[in-house]
């Protein structure tokens, strides 16, 4: 199968490269359009939970993250086209939602080497993604060397 656009969801940890060179590898030989979100975790910014008060500074600042992140994977994707998206919203969510506007055929992400406790704490935007999405998705793991 050919690929037309394949959305990369990066987090902008240190997995987030591997994350991208997986995904235009695969573009290169397809083709295929880009696109790139990070999604911008309201809950992150909440001062009081009980109330949901947003710390307005804190918005600012995730917000700056997050457009730093973007901009240092554009880095990575000249030669392509490119299509950017920076939605506020639970990430695995938002990565389903925007891959199902744009028209994706393809979401590659990343997954964390995370604990069975931690994943049920905190759960895993790439199970989640998996679980919901009606197009092929691509998870490139994390490598821990022991």
């Amino acid at each position: 199968m050919l690929y037309k656009k394949i959305l990369i969801a990066i987090d902008g940890g240190h997995h987030a490269n591997a994350v991208i060179k997986t995904a235009l590898e695969l573009a290169k030989v397809t083709h295929a359009e880009i696109g790139l979100i990070h999604v911008l975790n309201p809950a992150i910014a909440t001062v009081n939970l009980e109330v949901g008060m947003v710390n307005e500074t804190m918005v600012q600042v995730i917000l700056k993250q997050g457009e730093n992140i973007i901009n240092n994977a554009v880095k990575h994707c000249t030669g392509f086209t490119l299509t950017e998206f920076l939605p506020w919203g639970t990430p695995g969510t938002e990565i389903l939602n925007v891959a199902q506007d744009w028209g994706a055929d393809l979401i590659v992400l990343g997954t964390h080497a995370q604990t069975r406790l931690e994943r049920f704490f905190m759960g895993s935007v790439a199970e989640h993604v998996v679980n919901r999405c009606s197009v092929s998705v691509l998870v490139v793991p994390e490598r821990i060397e022991k």
